[in-house]
């Protein structure tokens, strides 16, 4: 028999993007724009409530990196100074903050390993919390600039970042992901097209 479709809620998001961060918990949100506060929502699928995931956050892109874990890059609103850095931050289920990292990259170039102990991310060369002269995430997604980058290993515990690459070809790593038995990690190259593997056996 065919599985009937069942409205759970009507939303108006823009460019929505539906995650689920555990087996009841969806998180929408909508395209991140640069200086922008954008709407994230958490929706109950059992329940069906509805409820603001952050506020305050300028430009927010998300990914879910495990079960409760939310990986996003945010602008914070502009400061005394003028500035508005940028924050890579690990999120829980209700949108607090448990840990700010000390670098920033895009959280689709990041994934865990099968035992949530490691976060491993592709990091653009020269990329800082200042970014001066670069609107994230509005010139990654147009690809309106050109890097090359590394491959690091997370502790999870410890934070401490390691590199894994012995090389800087590495142009544009997106959709990254890691094998079931993590001995290898494989990723996109957005400006190539092409499927790459890294062996990551020695490195967990």
């Amino acid at each position: 028999s065919k599985k009937k479709e069942r409205l759970i809620t009507s939303l108006n998001p823009i460019d929505a993007r539906i995650r689920l961060i555990n087996p009841n918990l969806l998180l929408v949100s909508e395209k991140p724009t640069n200086g922008i506060t954008n709407i994230a929502l958490t929706l109950h699928l059992q329940t069906r409530e509805l409820k603001n995931y952050f506020s305050n956050f300028l430009g927010t892109t998300l990914a879910v990196i495990g079960e409760n874990k939310i990986l996003a890059l945010t602008q914070n609103p502009r400061g005394e100074d003028g500035n508005n850095p940028y924050n890579l931050v690990i999120l829980d289920e209700r949108g607090g903050i448990t840990h700010t990292l000390d670098t920033i990259t895009i959280p689709e170039k990041c994934t865990i390993n099968n035992t949530g102990t490691y976060l491993y991310c592709a990091i653009p060369s020269g990329w800082s919390k200042e970014m001066p002269g670069l609107d994230l995430p509005d010139d990654y997604y147009k690809q309106g600039t050109d890097f090359t980058e590394k491959i690091y290993k997370i502790d999870l515990i410890t934070f401490v970042a390691d590199e894994i690459t012995t090389e800087s070809r590495i142009q544009d790593a997106i959709h990254l992901s890691i094998n079931e038995d993590g001995s290898k990690l494989y990723f996109h190259n957005r400006k190539d097209g092409y499927l790459y593997s890294l062996e990551i056996s020695s490195a967990q």
